[in-house]
Formats: structure tokens, sequence, C-alpha cells
């Protein structure tokens, strides 16, 4: 009888000729788990979702049953109750919402040749379609006409116009519209946007629009908050003394703006904000904890094309088809880039893998690692 023992298997060992192959090795081994030593079959795997939305699914990411709402399996890996959000685009990046306690529990992605998307938890599981990311800014310019009060108050004041969804997010203001008339007089406003602009006009999306307008006596050009309506409400009827104004919310948006329409690779920085890119090779931040504002000066340049990003601690690892990058700070406005000597292309945008020692990706010369030291 004829005994063979294997004390530890190394695996297939190509080179070297059949007759100097030493005992731990073989000529081929085929579908062998090789990581304890032992000669052991790679088992089967197995379905764990049969995805059907889209049919032509190539890439999967999938949402923890922990992270929903009335699951029970929460500690079963693959567990039946987890979700999986599906795309056609190999190239698609799935990350969850910046705001730790948001209640609408937003999923945010970007899908190579589709804007950049996002939708709630439960209108994912409801099969609902998703929103495109951004809230645009209105095309018209509200009409004002003032009337009654006292002519010694006499005074010149701007409106403007925002367009508000269902979850709060706020757009750039439309055009101003300046008008002469009397403080305590009456301000009729009308012409304002009752629709929205393709591809944001989804039922239910953008719901409200908020009106703010200047106040004399007040520097800089401010806007402040007047009142908030419904989307389709064409004018307003503005009593409200300077004095009440004053005291409200200043608008902010006036340099917010949607992402670009190509922005790929889509990252989330621990700081609160969204990271892609562009085939030009352009870098784009949202504003921190308000994932739908990008403003166009918060973008940076690199050489070459970008390939894929990738996080350590609270740098940016770019890769690109020449040197690397990294771009570190705490807050968009405050990233800069640096870019390594060394010449290491990145060879596949799909194999940028982000690990808490640094970002690792494929070039020419083997695995590289950015990482804090360099």
């Amino acid at each position: 009888m004829t005994a063979l023992t294997l004390n530890v298997f190394g695996g297939m060992i190509p080179r070297a000729a059949l007759q100097k192959m030493p005992p731990t090795g073989s000529e081929r081994a085929v579908n062998c788990d090789l990581l304890s030593g032992d000669l052991k079959a790679i088992k089967l795997p197995t379905i764990i979702r049969q995805l059907t939305a889209p049919a032509a699914a190539k890439v999967a990411f999938r949402i923890p049953a922990e992270l929903i709402a009335g699951a029970t399996d929460t500690d079963i890996a693959g567990s039946p109750e987890d979700l999986w959000v599906g795309f056609e685009s190999e190239f698609s990046h799935f990350v969850r919402g910046p705001l730790v306690n948001d209640k609408y529990k937003r999923w945010f992605w970007t899908s190579e040749g589709r804007p950049p998307q996002y939708n709630t938890l439960d209108r994912i599981k409801a099969g609902q379609s998703a929103f495109p990311l951004g809230i645009p800014r209105p095309t018209a310019p509200p009409t004002v006409a003032a009337s009654g009060g006292n002519v010694a108050l006499t005074e010149t004041r701007c409106y403007v116009y925002t367009f508000i969804s269902q979850f709060g997010e706020e757009g750039a203001p439309s055009e101003p519209t300046c008008q002469p008339g009397n403080s305590d007089g009456t301000w009729t406003l009308g012409g304002m946007n009752t629709t929205v602009p393709a591809p944001y006009n989804i039922a239910g999306h953008i719901t409200k629009k908020r009106i703010y307008r200047t106040v004399t006596g007040q520097t800089g050009g401010s806007f402040f908050f007047v009142a908030e309506v419904a989307m389709g409400d064409a004018g307003y009827t503005d009593t409200l003394s300077p004095d009440q104004v004053s005291l409200n919310a200043q608008l902010m948006s006036d340099a917010w703006a949607p992402p670009p329409d190509n922005l790929v690779g889509l990252i989330r920085h621990p700081n609160g904000f969204l990271v892609g890119f562009t085939p030009d090779s352009d870098l784009h931040f949202s504003l921190p904890y308000r994932p739908w504002a990008w403003p166009a000066e918060l973008v940076l340049s690199v050489q070459g094309r970008i390939r894929a990003l990738g996080i350590f601690g609270n740098a940016i690892a770019v890769t690109t088809g020449t040197h690397p990058y990294v771009a570190a700070g705490t807050t968009p406005g405050t990233m800069t880039l640096t870019k390594s000597d060394a010449s290491e292309p990145c060879l596949s945008r799909y194999a940028v893998v982000s690990t808490k020692d640094g970002v690792l990706y494929p070039s020419p010369n083997g695995i590289v690692l950015i990482h804090p030291g360099g």
C-alpha cells in the first residue's frame, strides 16, 4: 500500500521541472484553498441573491441587514435580508450619505455613462426611481411690483428665490430682480418657476421655493430669508418690515451647484463630504454635510488622467496614468495636492483598494501602497 503525506502544501510551482518538484509542490493546483497549508478544496459558491434589476447588472453593492429597519439576521454575513443594488456599468461607486443621523438614510452613487444620483433607503427597498444629485438654479427671475406705503421711506429692494427638495436640500438662487418702492409698502412677486427643468423634475423631489430679499442698511449685499412657498406658487406678497427680515437667516447657497454630469469614482471622506472626479482630470468636492452642493471653486486639477480614488485617514489617494497624487486637508477648501516623484501609473481602475494602512493599487512595478509616510 502506497501512502502520500503532505505536511505543508505550497501549491503549484509552474517553473519547476516535474522530476525536480519538491514534496510540498505540484505541477497543477486547481480550486485549492492554500491559506492553511493543508490540501483543501475550495467550496462551491452559493448564490446569495439573483439580481433582477437592472437585468444587465455587472456589479452590485450590499446594504447590510444591520442598516435596514426591521431586519432580524443582522449578525449574519450574507443575510437574506441584505439589500443588493446593481449597476450596468462596472465602474460604479455606491456610498452611504455623510450625515451620521440622516433620518432619510440616503445613499449616493456614480456610474459611468450616467449623471450622479441618490435615493433613500426606503425608496431603494421599494424599487422606486432615484433622484439626480443636486438642486438646479431657477431659470426665471421673479417679477417685482411695489405699491403703497410712505414715500419718505423709499428704498431699492432686490429679490431672489431658490428651489428646495423634500429633504430640505437648497439650490443656488435665481437671478435677482431689483425694484424701487416704499419700505412699509406692499411688494408683489410673480413670474417664479412653478416647474423644475429635466432631469430634476421627478415627482415629489423638489417641492418648495424660498424667497430672499435685500435689506436697506445691511452691508455686503446680503439676501435675507422672507418666506417659503409651495413649488406651484408663482407669486407672493411681501409686507414684512426691514426690521423683521433682518433677523432672519441669510442666503448661503449662492455658489452651490449640482455635480458635473460626468462625475465618477465617488468616495466618502471621513470629514463629511463626498469626492469624485471627471475624465478631464479634475477632482471635485461637495460641501461638508451638504452632498448635493458642489461649488465650482472646490475643484483641483492633476496632470494625467485620473484612474480612481482611495482614502486613508484624512487624505485622498489620486491614482493616474502617470504619477500618483495625495490630496490632504480637513475640509474641501483646505485641500492641497502633492505629486509623487515616482512614476507609478495605475494599471486598473477597478483594483484600487482603501485599507487602514493606506491605499493599494497595481502598477507595472507591482503593488503600490500610498500611506502617510509617502
